[in-house]
Order: C-alpha cells, then sequence, then structure tokens
C-alpha cells in the first residue's frame, strides 16, 4: 500500500510537467502552421510535384485550373476517337462521344495536387519515393459511356445492319385504300444485349484509340412492320396552293422539291427537316434559277421558290396536327398564303422541321404541276369525328410601301423599269377549334413580322438632255409617284415608255404575283 501511495505522489507531481510541455509544443506547433501558410502566399498557387502524370499528360508544376483544362482536352480527344460496330457482315461508325463517354472521377486534378505534398510525413516520404524508383506517378483518367445514350444509338444506327428485314412497301390504290405488301424476314439487331454489349466493352475493355465490338442479332420478324403500316388508312390533313405555270424556272423547281417530299414514310416519333429533304440546291439535282427572297429583297437564286412547297405542306401539317418543331416566317409577305401561316427555309439559316406524334406511320404524298401544289398526309385517325379545326389569319398591322425613283445613265432613254413592292405586316396565325360545329377554343399559333419593300422606278437617262435630267430631278426630290408622272408624260416623245401611275401600279402587282 505505501508503494502503491508513493506511486500516486509521483504522478501527481509529474502531472504540470507534462502539462507544460504540451502546452509548448501546441505554440510550437500553431506559430510552425503560421509560418507554412504565409510562405505558400508568398510563393504563389499550388502545383502539381515533378513527376507526376494524368493519363500520358506530364502535369508537373502545373496549377489547378491548368490541370483541369488538360483533362478537358483529354476528354474532347477520347470523345472524337471512332468505334465499329459489326452486325451481318455489315458496319456502322460511330464516335465514343455519341455513346456518351465521359469521365467519372471529378477530382482528378485534387488528387495530382496532393500526391507527394499532403498525408502524413511519412506518406509524403512514401510517394517521392514512388516517384524516385519509378520516374513518375500516372493517375488514369476513368472513362465511361451512357447507357441510356448507347441504347439511342443502337436504335437510330443499327437498323442499317439488318439484313433482309424489312423492305414492306405501302400501296395507296386508285380507289383510295392503302395496302401493305409484305418485306422478309431477316436477321436484326438484338437491341438489349447489343446494349449491354457495348457498355461493358467501352467500360471495361477498350482503352482508347479506334475501337470496334459485335453486336448481338437476331431473326427478325416483319410482322410488327407490317402490323404498323396497315394502320395508314385515313386522310389527317391535306392543303394546296397555287403558282404561276408559265414562269418554267420557277415551276420547275417547285416540281423537283415536291417530288423528293412525296412517298415520305415517318414512324411515331420521329422527325423530319424539309431543308435536309430537298438540299442540295444545285443544277445537279434538277433546281433552276428563279426569284427568291433574301434579307428582304427579290433576288435570282438555284432552287427559288421551293418555300411554297415549305409553307404548302406546313399548313397540311397543321390540319394533321401533327408537332410543329421549328417554322421561320418569310422576310416578306407572299401572295400564296395568308400572313403568319407561311413558312420558309433557307440552308443553315431557316427550316420547317416537324414530328409524327401519332400512334402509327403516316405517309406524305406530294403533287406538283399544272400551277398547283398540294400535299396529304395518311395515316390513323383517332380524333374525335364531332371536332373540327381551321386557321385564321389576322393583320395587326400593316405599313403602305413607298416609292423611290432612280436615274440610270447606263440605260437609253425611255427605258423604264420597277421593282415588286410589298407592304410591311405584323400578324398573327389562330387555331380554331370546334365541337359539333361550335368554337370552343382559339389558339395563338404564331405572331410573325414582315418587312416593307418599296417600289423602286428606275429610269433611264442615258442620251437625254441636261434639261430634261434637271425636270426628272426636281420631281424625284418630292418622292411623290403623280409629280415624277406628270414629267414623263411631258416628255411622252422622249421617253415612250412612260405610263400612267394606274399602268403602272397594274404592271407592278402583276409583277409582284409572279414573283410569288
Amino acid at each position: 500500500m505505501r508503494k502503491t501511495g508513493n506511486s500516486n505522489r509521483y504522478k501527481r507531481k509529474m502531472l504540470p510537467a507534462v502539462l507544460a510541455l504540451l502546452l509548448a509544443l501546441l505554440v510550437l506547433t500553431v506559430s510552425g502552421c503560421g509560418k507554412e501558410e504565409t510562405k505558400a502566399a508568398e510563393e504563389g498557387p499550388e502545383t502539381a510535384a515533378s513527376g507526376v502524370w494524368i493519363n500520358n499528360h506530364d502535369v508537373s508544376g502545373k496549377t489547378y485550373e491548368e490541370i483541369a483544362e488538360v483533362i478537358n482536352q483529354d476528354i474532347a480527344v477520347r470523345a472524337e476517337e471512332r468505334i465499329t460496330l459489326y452486325a451481318n457482315g455489315l458496319s456502322v461508325t460511330v464516335t465514343a462521344g455519341e455513346l456518351g463517354l465521359h469521365c467519372t472521377d471529378d477530382s482528378l486534378a485534387e488528387k495530382a495536387l496532393a500526391f507527394g505534398k499532403s498525408g502524413s510525413a511519412i506518406q509524403q516520404y512514401k510517394d517521392n519515393s514512388y516517384i524516385l524508383s519509378y520516374g513518375a506517378y500516372v493517375i488514369d483518367i476513368p472513362y465511361e459511356v451512357s447507357e441510356e445514350q448507347v441504347r439511342a444509338v443502337i436504335q437510330e444506327k443499327t437498323p442499317a445492319l439488318s439484313e433482309g428485314t424489312g423492305g414492306s412497301v405501302l400501296v395507296h390504290n386508285e380507289d383510295g385504300s392503302f395496302t401493305v405488301i409484305p418485306g422478309e424476314n431477316g436477321m436484326t439487331v438484338d437491341e438489349d444485349p447489343s446494349v449491354e454489349k457495348l457498355v461493358n466493352y467501352m467500360n471495361s475493355e477498350w482503352t482508347g484509340g479506334v475501337g470496334s465490338t459485335n453486336l448481338a442479332v437476331k431473326e427478325g420478324d416483319i410482322s410488327d412492320e407490317v402490323a404498323a403500316l396497315s394502320m395508314v388508312q385515313d386522310l389527317l390533313g391535306t392543303f394546296a396552293t397555287s403558282y404561276d405555270a408559265s414562269e418554267e424556272e420557277r415551276s420547275t423547281n417547285i416540281e423537283v422539291g415536291t417530288a423528293k417530299i412525296n412517298g415520305l414514310l415517318l414512324y411515331p416519333g420521329q422527325s423530319i427537316s424539309i431543308c435536309t429533304l430537298l438540299e442540295p440546291f444545285t443544277a445537279e439535282e434538277g433546281y433552276q434559277s428563279a426569284h427568291s427572297y433574301e434579307q428582304g429583297l427579290i433576288v435570282d437564286s438555284i432552287g427559288g421558290g421551293v418555300c411554297q412547297i415549305s409553307s404548302t405542306l406546313y399548313n397540311a401539317v397543321l390540319r394533321a396536327e401533327l408537332q410543329i418543331d421549328e417554322r421561320v416566317p418569310h422576310s416578306m409577305v407572299v401572295g400564296y398564303i395568308a400572313p403568319s401561316l407561311d413558312a420558309a427555309i433557307a440552308e443553315n439559316t431557316k427550316d420547317l422541321i416537324f414530328t409524327n406524334n401519332t400512334d402509327g406511320p403516316i405517309l406524305i404524298e406530294g403533287y406538283a404541276g399544272g400551277g398547283t401544289v398540294a400535299f396529304s398526309i395518311y395515316g390513323h385517325e383517332t380524333r374525335d369525328p364531332a371536332r373540327s379545326i381551321d386557321f385564321e389569319s389576322v393583320i395587326l398591322e400593316e405599313e403602305e410601301y413607298t416609292y423611290q425613283f432612280e436615274l440610270d445613265a447606263t440605260e437609253e432613254v425611255g427605258a423604264y423599269e420597277t421593282s415588286d413592292p410589298r407592304n410591311g405586316v405584323e400578324a398573327e396565325a389562330y387555331k380554331l377549334t370546334y365541337q359539333n360545329g361550335e368554337l370552343v377554343s382559339r389558339e395563338l399559333l404564331s405572331r410573325s413580322s414582315y418587312r416593307m419593300s418599296p417600289m423602286v422606278y428606275t429610269i433611264g437617262i442615258m442620251g437625254a438632255t441636261e434639261d430634261e435630267i434637271l425636270q426628272l430631278s426636281e420631281a424625284i426630290a418630292t418622292n411623290e409617284i403623280d409629280e415624277v408622272n406628270k414629267v414623263l408624260g411631258r416628255l411622252e416623245l422622249k421617253y415612250p415608255d412612260a405610263k400612267t401611275s394606274s399602268e403602272k401600279q397594274e404592271e407592278a402587282e402583276e409583277a409582284a404575283a409572279a414573283a410569288e
């Protein structure tokens, strides 16, 4: 018992000394941390240690932002690498990016900065010893693909790999009925096992660069295709517009473009770009140079007139109540369709895009000839027969076109030309829905703005006297058409082509109608 008592007294004597020592160590530690922080601030941003790599990129001495950029560039390069998919002796090539390739670790930059500089002193020693022993420490970028995007690629890209499956034909009989001529059975890509196989290949086997894998196949069944096409029996929507058949070039363009759309089949969920169907607008495709709109001006271009195709089809699509994904108005009003119910197209700038939102395939038939272009859309009718729809164009504002006059010294006296004017218009289009003949809703479809284009008079003055030019110039300065016509009337012998205001207006309107 005495020995135990002496031991306790000894511990009580030592306790203050131990506490003092711990306090001193704490002060030194805190003081040391402060010095390290100050030193780090003086040295600038943290960088990776020498010998640290990410994949095949040396990131020694790089900051967090610089390392992140290296990683992003590596991902971008990998996304462009091509993967070939094989089935039935056929192949299709996609990019890793299309398969949804992405990095699964967003802390790679932090890991690169931390190696050899964080953790205990022993851990830092081990990290640096590793680099000394092996020359570098490499951090791999872990990649994976998206199962959802892989499935989308399989659905979109691999139908071309089917062998002898499909090819059923939908025939529109003279009596208006439809008949399906079945295609042939064959081998087709099996979606679910192909998705699993491609995901496993990309996530477990592919290490970058060009890749390839075989997809799973199964015996196809043509019955599903035949059953789907057999649903096409009803007229869902139709529309027609007129054009001047005497304008051969424009008529040719309308006929060539319509033929490219005629017979188009769209399955449920499929979308179509009309520009994609009609392009390229080249002479090799059969198109000719004709009037078209460009930035508010009437110009001649290859394929002029194809906008009448898209506008006519747009109105048929509205009546079939398909899903409109993109529609753009013309820059100026056109004569063949009401304002805000038109649909312009132009390479890389304007397009008409719509989607089959019905429960079955749709067939689009187009006809152009004799001054009429028409589209009819057939499918499976599910709408209430007591319900009907109509469409209304409402002009909100209208700006009358103005007059401009130009004297042309390169044209003989008497030469007289006018441009095709257009009023400026602000308009809206509405969809009207009726139930048993009574209006139940009026839905705003679109609001469109159209530029005003002035009537431009070009008058030849080559060979005219100074007095005649002065008289015309003074009349033109008034910007009044009647004043100009008075001068032209007084100079009738010199200007045999001079006409009255009503005659000029009639000519201008005829020219405008021809351009449309």
